[in-house]
């Protein structure tokens, strides 16, 4: 019975304590875990941003991608590079208008984008942007020019949204945007 009771007692004093050092390793190994993953988080948020950010030597663009632009925009001015997963976007200016462009990783030419001014959307987007979107206040404005053809391109800011709308050429919106 003593022997019992030497166990017990053994047992009694022990196991809090194995029981605390079992809690604090695995707090120890939850803040490792933590850090591990906010690290990994941060190392991929980083590469991330890195991939996306402008490319400042051209010497990343391959030669027949550089060519494929200049020959589409020659004079363009304040060329940027931006490489993104499966295309090149080019920041540029082009006979004086703010410009982007796509190419794939081909250097085909996949869709353009001109910044315009308000006063340059046609009367019938104007119309259109009035009517339907009197709340909303107008941000950005741009022609696209694709393969199949050319259109507007207006973005607006609600209370709460954000939408991208475009129009042919004659003002009828193209996509509806959710609500």
């Amino acid at each position: 019975m003593k022997r019992f009771i030497c166990i017990a007692i053994g047992i009694g004093l022990f196991t809090p304590l194995s029981a605390q050092e079992l809690i604090q390793d695995e707090a120890q190994q939850a803040r490792v875990h933590f850090m591990n993953e906010a690290k990994v988080s941060y190392i991929a948020s980083a590469e991330m941003h890195q991939a996306m950010a402008p490319v400042n030597d051209e010497i990343e663009i391959p030669e027949d991608i550089k060519t494929a632009f200049k020959d589409r925009y020659k004079g363009a001015k304040k060329v940027e590079w931006v490489i993104k997963e499966d295309r090149y976007k080019v920041n540029f200016e082009y006979k004086g208008q703010e410009m982007f462009t796509y190419l794939d990783r081909h250097g085909l030419w996949i869709k353009s984008f001109t910044r315009l001014a308000q006063e340059d959307l046609p009367d019938a987007v104007t119309t259109f942007l009035q009517s339907e979107y009197p709340d909303y206040s107008l941000t950005k404005f741009y022609l696209k020019d694709t393969p199949d053809g050319q259109s507007y391109t207006v973005a607006a800011k609600g209370k709460n949204e954000y939408v991208w709308l475009e129009f042919d050429e004659k003002g009828q919106l193209l996509n509806s945007p959710a609500s």
